[in-house]
């Protein structure tokens, strides 16, 4: 591919742009994506800019609206997190969707008043862009009783279809009493609220009781639940859009270390890690870090059915072993 260092390279598959520091061998090179840690990466995953930069340079820009200041972005955190952001203006309130995402998205939004869903918005939403949804008064804004949304997110002209979901966000009167933040995106004063969605909780409270007489009257052990560390940035801290990438990863990587070892201390046999799938950046040092542990017997990938592809299953050793 006649890489060299301080070339710039864009992932192949994925978003994301950075520049050879440093030739490993014929086959791996070493890229700084703007986090100053670079990470070995394939020749065959990037492709140099030059390439396509021709692509990019003939896209139509958007001359309605000022270019919009990205957000830091979480690295490693791609499970598909959305935000409402709710900003006072004049006598009532705006409601804003953000879409920090690398994929579009397509949206319906529904408010709840009086036990009844109403319809109010809908529309397509680009990448690593926001958009008004509605405006309400604040005699109306306090009526709500909550905010429903379903999404689809998708990339143009790539990959494959992926499972819509839906997110129920509970309103209360008080819900906007709290000292509003700065928004960068909005350039204003407000609340923000995450839509994440999340394939892979499960509420154990919900299942039948028939199953747990069932399991006391054959006897069969009770397996403790898995544990699951959420490493969603977002999860994590609360002021995570005011944190530096690095500093992101330190909170990450110090979290899933407590948890791993609070899940050996505890006798778990496994654990699952959601480390998202991004740039690939938090799951190579999770892994590095997994590696230096005595304690750990192996890593394998998490059950694509409940995790896609942004989950890892810790098994550790036993405590005889």
């Amino acid at each position: 591919m006649g890489l060299r260092v301080g070339q710039r390279v864009r992932w192949l598959h994925e978003s994301g742009e950075g520049i050879i520091t440093a030739l490993l061998d014929k086959k791996q090179v070493e890229v700084d994506f703007g986090d100053g840690m670079p990470m070995e990466v394939d020749i065959d995953e990037v492709i140099p800019i030059d390439q396509t930069e021709g692509v990019y340079l003939t896209r139509k820009e958007d001359t309605a609206r000022p270019p919009v200041e990205e957000t830091p972005k979480v690295l490693g955190s791609r499970m598909f997190v959305v935000s409402l952001a709710v900003v006072k203006e004049g006598i009532g309130y705006s409601f804003y969707l953000m879409n920090p995402e690398p994929t579009d998205l397509v949206y319906t939004c529904y408010l709840k008043r009086k036990s009844k869903l109403e319809g109010i918005a809908v529309g397509r939403l680009a990448r690593n862009d926001y958009t008004q949804l509605f405006q309400l008064g604040t005699a109306e804004t306090q009526e709500i009783k909550g905010v429903y949304f379903q999404f689809i997110n998708f990339v143009t002209g790539q990959g494959h279809p992926h499972q819509p979901f839906s997110f129920d966000l509970p309103w209360a009167k008080n819900q906007l009493t709290e000292i509003p933040i700065g928004i960068p995106w909005l350039e204003s004063q407000g609340w923000t609220f995450p839509l994440r969605q999340d394939r892979f909780t499960q509420d154990v409270e919900k299942t039948p009781e028939s199953d747990f007489i069932r399991i006391r009257q054959t006897d069969q052990p009770v397996t403790r639940p898995e544990p699951i560390i959420d490493l969603h940035i977002e999860e994590l801290n609360k002021d995570f859009l005011k944190l530096q990438p690095a500093e992101i990863l330190q909170i990450q990587l110090r979290t899933m270390e407590k948890a791993v070892s609070d899940a050996w201390a505890h006798a778990h046999p496994s654990m699952i890690i959601i480390h998202g799938v991004g740039q690939g950046i938090l799951k190579q040092k999770t892994m590095e870090h997994l590696k230096a542990l005595s304690f750990i017997f192996k890593t394998e990938p998490g059950d694509p059915a409940r995790f896609g592809q942004g989950a890892s299953r810790v098994i550790f050793k036993e405590k005889n072993s």
